[in-house]
């Protein structure tokens, strides 16, 4: 049932009492007041307080007896409920909104809709306009302030989720409205451009940018930043935001396996905790390199890109690159994820002899940069250090305006060249604002393997940090089943089923979930009891096959990139 008083402070105020529009006495003096009382809801305000904060410029003795003629006025003009219960209560001392009262207030309800990622829709929607946005009493603006920068948060939120689970007509409509309130910001237009330019519209994500720059050159003389630049370059082209849209502060949703789209994000709060924590800590200027390891479809991936959407929400630079099997080139995930910064790395303002090395794992500078010098030949060993002297520079230089966070995904494949690669890193971002996260798969990567003995000799000198990802908890299992609501009839029964049948692996529960939802059977389409726990899931017709104990991939391997490293680059392997 519906509470008999309903007021709303955001955009144009109304007091709603028994479906009646009420007015105040004294409209423009009494809502002030109650308004203030409202917001402050929880406490008891003093009355000299009070009468300073309402009435600044009047004396003490003239705001006191303003306080008590509209607090009279404001009890005189409530509207008559069921009850008899006062709306304020009032003393010699004190003035506070009556906790007892049965109301719905449009703040508190915007406030606790914001305060969970599953209502931020909801949230958004309930915001009509700016506090009190016709008043402008000194008091209002900080509180006024909070509420719109909170409004924005949710929309950015909104946005990035949006292209995270591909709705991008809704992400594009967020972005819009975050704009038409804080038009200057740059990071919501790239991901404006981006979730057209997804959705099918390169034309519509064109326009976007030359919109925007045209507001800029005219209203402000500036030019804008090389990331927007660089993605519209991509757009243009007709490329592939799999890599380059990160750099450009917009989340590669790619960077999640599909498998994974539209599922919540569960069981890991531990786990981003502490990465949002040295995330943090790179951007204040004390980087570091973490290895984050797992067996297959234990959620490493998935993982990396929520804290890549940290990173870009807050300002940051996302790089992301791969190895794959067999590596078919030294250095490979590092030079795919400086490929997916060429466009920025070809304008850094640092020495051309840098950039001319970095060309070498990373050809497209050539063509960008005709001015880059031919590099002399040194010897193997020191021209693998001048690389990676090179490679260390570009990212500096990357980080200097924002930090910097580099996703390296399966170097347990990686080669010798690639280690050496992050060891040099690991002993040259202790001091810089960069973030690396390299992970592997713990079960095709022996005690004694090459990488292992990296990580162990790094962390014994401090240099990096490992992350070990076990299998999802039961009460996990049951967050990710209640949160499909198709299933939600019958979440007990099937999160038992689901948790035995998937053994806490995360990509295994996904398909599981998928298939019941594609079956429509969710009493039957689980395994039955008695049924071998070593049995391969049946996933959708056309999707790749995961053996539930074995966590090997089955299926063809990916194929390794086409380009051939120069034969400079060989020598050092």
């Amino acid at each position: 049932m519906a509470p008999p008083l309903k007021i709303s402070l955001l955009g144009q105020p109304r007091v709603e009492a028994g479906g009646v529009i009420w007015k105040l006495s004294k409209y423009r003096t009494t809502l002030p007041l109650l308004a203030y009382l409202l917001l402050h809801r929880k406490d008891a305000v003093g009355r000299e307080f009070l009468a300073f904060t309402l009435w600044p410029d009047a004396g003490e003795e003239d705001a006191l007896g303003y306080l008590r003629r509209y607090l009279h006025l404001l009890q005189k003009s409530q509207p008559p409920l069921a009850s008899s219960t006062p709306w304020i209560l009032a003393d010699n001392e004190t003035v506070r909104w009556n906790p007892t009262i049965d109301y719905w207030l449009d703040v508190a309800e915007f406030e606790r809709l914001s305060g969970h990622t599953s209502t931020l829709d909801q949230a958004v929607n309930l915001y009509s306009g700016d506090l009190l946005e016709n008043l402008y009493d000194d008091w209002l603006f900080a509180q006024r302030e909070r509420l719109r920068n909170m409004y924005l948060s949710d929309l950015s939120d909104l946005v990035v989720a949006c292209r995270g689970r591909r709705e991008f007509t809704r992400g594009v409509d967020y972005a819009r409205r975050l704009l038409s309130i804080d038009p200057w910001r740059e990071d919501v237009l790239r991901q404006l451009m981006a979730a057209r330019y997804d959705a099918g519209d390169g034309a519509g994500a064109v326009q976007e940018y030359e919109r925007f720059t045209r507001r800029l050159r005219d209203e402000m003389a500036v030019e804008p930043m090389l990331e927007t630049i660089a993605l519209r370059e991509i757009i243009v082209r007709g490329g592939p935001l799999s890599n380059g849209a990160s750099v450009m502060d917009s989340v590669v949703q790619q960077v999640t396996p599909a498998a994974f789209m539209g599922t919540p994000f569960v069981g890991r709060q531990g786990e981003i905790d502490q990465l949002r924590v040295l995330w943090s800590r790179a951007a204040r200027g004390k980087g570091g390199l973490v290895f984050i390891a797992g067996e297959a479809g234990i959620g490493k991936t998935r993982l990396t890109s929520e804290v890549a959407l940290v990173a870009d929400v807050e300002g940051g630079r996302v790089l992301s690159g791969a190895t794959t099997y067999p590596e078919h080139a030294p250095y490979q995930c590092i030079s795919d994820a400086l490929h997916s910064a060429s466009p920025l790395i070809s304008n850094l303002e640092i020495d051309h002899i840098w950039l001319a090395e970095v060309a070498q794992i990373v050809p497209e500078l050539q063509t960008r940069r005709l001015d880059l010098p031919r590099m002399p030949s040194l010897g193997t060993n020191r021209e693998q250090l001048r690389l990676l002297e090179a490679v260390t520079i570009c990212l500096a230089a990357l980080a200097k305006p924002r930090p910097v966070l580099v996703v390296l995904e399966d170097v347990h494949w990686a080669g010798a060249a690639t280690l050496t690669a992050l060891e040099f890193l690991a002993r040259r971002i202790a001091s810089a604002p960069i973030l690396v996260l390299a992970t592997y798969r713990e079960e095709e990567t022996p005690r004694a393997a090459p990488l292992r003995e990296l990580q162990r000799a790094l962390k014994e000198q401090r240099l990096a940090s490992t992350m070990s990802l076990r299998r999802l908890p039961r009460q996990a299992v049951e967050e990710m089943v209640d949160a499909v609501t198709e299933l939600v009839p019958r979440v007990d029964a099937l999160a038992a089923k689901l948790y035995e049948q998937s053994e806490g692996n995360p990509l295994f529960l996904v398909e599981a979930i998928r298939e019941l939802l594609e079956t429509q059977d969710t009493a039957s389409a689980v395994t039955p009891p008695g049924a071998s726990q070593g049995a391969v899931l049946s996933v959708p017709r056309g999707s790749a096959r995961w053996l539930l104990r074995g966590c090997r991939v089955l299926g063809p391997k990916p194929e390794p990139s086409r380009r051939s490293p120069p034969s400079s680059v060989k020598a050092s392997m």
